[in-house]
This record gives C-alpha cells, sequence and structure tokens, in this order.
C-alpha cells in the first residue's frame, strides 16, 4: 500500500482512466481536470483543490518547462501518457514518496489505518 495509503479510482490493476477536458488537456482523474478548469477559468470560489493544485511545485514546474506538455492539440495521447509527471508523480512512485501530489492526498486518502 501507498505510503500516504492513496485509493486511486482511476487507477486499477488492469486499467488506467483519463480525464480529457473540452481544451483537449488530459489529466489523470476528475479531481484535476476540474480543479485546472476552475484555476483557469479564475473560478476561485470556495475549493480546497485549487491551493493543492496551484502549490504544487512539481506540476507548476511541468507547466514552465512545457505549457502544452499534457494538450492534444500539441502532443499525442501516448506521448502524454508517457509523461514522467504521469508516470512517477501522479502513480505509485508518487504516492509512496515523502512529497505524494497534494491533490491526491486531498481527495484519495484511505480513511483505513496502514498495516
Amino acid at each position: 500500500m501507498a505510503k500516504c495509503n492513496i485509493e486511486c479510482q482511476a487507477v486499477g490493476p488492469d486499467l488506467r482512466r483519463w480525464e480529457i477536458t473540452p481544451e483537449g488537456i488530459v489529466w489523470p482523474c476528475c479531481y484535476f481536470a476540474t480543479t485546472w478548469d476552475k484555476i483557469t477559468a479564475k473560478a476561485f470560489e470556495f475549493d480546497d483543490n485549487i491551493p493543492a493544485m496551484q502549490n504544487d511545485k512539481t506540476i507548476m514546474d511541468a507547466f514552465d518547462k512545457d505549457p502544452n506538455w499534457n494538450n492534444l492539440e500539441y502532443k499525442d495521447m501516448h506521448e502524454i501518457m508517457k509523461h514522467e509527471l504521469f508516470q512517477k508523480y501522479i502513480y505509485h512512485e508518487g504516492w509512496e514518496s515523502d512529497n505524494p501530489p497534494p491533490l491526491c492526498v486531498l481527495n484519495c486518502k484511505s480513511q483505513k489505518s496502514a498495516s
């Protein structure tokens, strides 16, 4: 089990789901997609997810390096799915690290105690 006990609904033993926004931005789940849409629309109604994503240095660094790293207008789906952020950070390796994605911890941390 992951160090922070993430129970991801988008990742299973034999599948990995993806969310694609109407603008063609690919995210690993609805929490990321919805939060990103609110940030870009500047819809800052009370939502704990917004600071969790805005203060996530790993995600913001990906956009600093390449603003279109997860945009289907500029990359194909296979290339986006293979991005290091999705392979190492928003996935098991990141969940088991000392720096798991705050949005995953906020929304998908298991309430069960680790054994």
